[in-house]
């Protein structure tokens, strides 16, 4: 927890640096250390009882200003310092000498110490005559002294503009350095949800063979090959789509008629996430497209829908869940849909690193002349690597108007759009 709660206090103090750092400069008079790019102060401003605080006059305020110097990391390379290190070592000698110095008028924070440097070597590469490390050591004495750190900068032959101009440069840098580290920072949040990438894909290949209901007169043989293809496109939002390859049925005389099956586009929405104080909830529409031949009657002819609602949660290693729906399909040869109640049980539990055991329970309710139906689906789910799993299993009718038994098979491909098309 202590761990969590300094993870985001730091986020934190990142986030209102990169928000802060555009409203003090960037092309104004005024500069990001609060003096003005004019050189010019009010003269009491250091005797004023109101004036800035005064935080590196205790050991314990400088070793927080050089904590927060530890949430610039990166702006080593900014100024090609040895490492991240080195440079707030360099921080924390200019706090105990700024310290030791009278008066103090303002405090030396790390922004402050940075674009003092940053300027210095800026400045110093136009002209060879000035020392950077020099210049910066006077401009922070002055500025600790005064709140004002034009004069050295003035006496080393720099006109305002030039020194204007290399404050805004600095600025402008140490406000990229800290947008990129407030993207660094949210990465871990997101991943610490579960959340894939946008661009997560997963391309899946099935087989199901399916034998005649124990009721023979309530349907026949059947089997089917289906390819599917997911793509989170948004952080919540999952779109899919499924095309029957091949969809076969048996006919009265033994042989099976066989074509192309239906094609189904969804799309998934992922409202809550799984924690401890309440389950996963997601929702789904799928229309389902008549590609299927309906002269071959292996299809309708006519546009499905289909709305599900899913409720899921982890118990330990094993993951349960719950789906409620319903079913409008397109009535043959005429108006209308039938309603059809769809709920499934389902729980995935491993077996060991390899295997996963995932097994359901489906129901469907009575629509129009097709018979209620309950079935059960127990598959070994087989991870070759991180790319590739196997699946295999069986289908089995528990009540008399559902297929009795059938296989199922398939292979899954786990990857993303950007490896896709590097």
């Amino acid at each position: 927890m202590k761990n969590q709660l300094a993870k985001f206090a730091g986020t934190l103090l990142v986030t209102l640096i990169f928000f802060a750092l555009p409203a003090v400069s960037s092309g104004q008079d005024r500069d990001i250390t609060e003096g003005s790019s004019s050189g010019s102060i009010r003269s009491d401003v250091s005797e004023r009882p109101s004036g800035p605080r005064r935080r590196m006059l205790s050991a314990e305020s400088r070793a927080a200003l050089v904590a927060e110097f530890e949430l610039l990391g990166g702006a080593e390379a900014l100024l090609n310092a040895p490492s991240f290190a080195a440079l707030r070592d360099d921080y924390k000698a200019a706090l105990e000498k700024a310290a030791s110095e009278k008066p103090i008028a303002t405090d030396l924070t790390p922004l402050k110490y940075l674009v003092f440097k940053m300027m210095a070597r800026d400045l110093s590469q136009k002209k060879p005559t000035i020392n950077a490390d020099q210049l910066a050591a006077a401009m922070i004495s002055t500025y600790i002294k005064t709140r004002d750190f034009m004069p050295p900068i003035l006496s080393a032959g720099v006109s305002r503009e030039e020194a204007k101009k290399a404050e805004r440069d600095a600025v402008a840098a140490l406000n990229q350095l800290v947008r990129q580290r407030v993207r660094a920072r949210a990465k871990p949040v997101a991943a610490a949800q579960n959340a894939p990438p946008i661009g997560t894909t997963t391309i899946t290949y099935g087989v199901s063979l399916n034998d005649h209901p124990r009721h023979a007169r309530e349907g026949t043989p059947k089997r089917k090959g289906t390819l599917g293809l997911t793509i989170r496109i948004a952080p919540r939002f999952v779109f899919g789509i499924t095309f029957d390859t091949f969809s076969s049925k048996k006919r009265a005389d033994g042989s099976y008629i066989t074509g192309i099956g239906n094609t189904t586009p969804s799309l998934k929405y992922e409202a809550l996430d799984d924690n401890k104080k309440h389950p996963s909830v997601s929702f789904s529409y799928s229309i389902t497209l008549p590609t299927a031949s309906v002269a071959k009657t292996l299809g309708s002819g006519r546009v499905d829908h289909k709305i599900i609602g899913d409720v899921g949660k982890k118990v330990g290693n094993t993951s349960l869940g719950l789906s409620l729906g319903y079913l409008f399909a397109g009535r043959k040869g005429q108006s209308g849909f039938s309603k059809t109640g769809l709920a499934v049980l389902s729980l995935a539990h491993p077996l060991g690193q390899k295997f996963t055991s995932k097994n359901e329970i489906d129901f469907a309710t009575r629509a129009d002349k097709n018979p209620s139906e309950i079935f059960a689906i127990n598959q070994i789910v087989y991870k070759v690597n991180g790319t590739f799993s196997l699946r295999a299993g069986l289908r089995t009718g528990i009540t008399p108007n559902s297929a009795r038994i059938g296989f199922t098979g398939g292979i899954t491909i786990n990857t993303d759009l950007h490896k896709i098309f590097k």
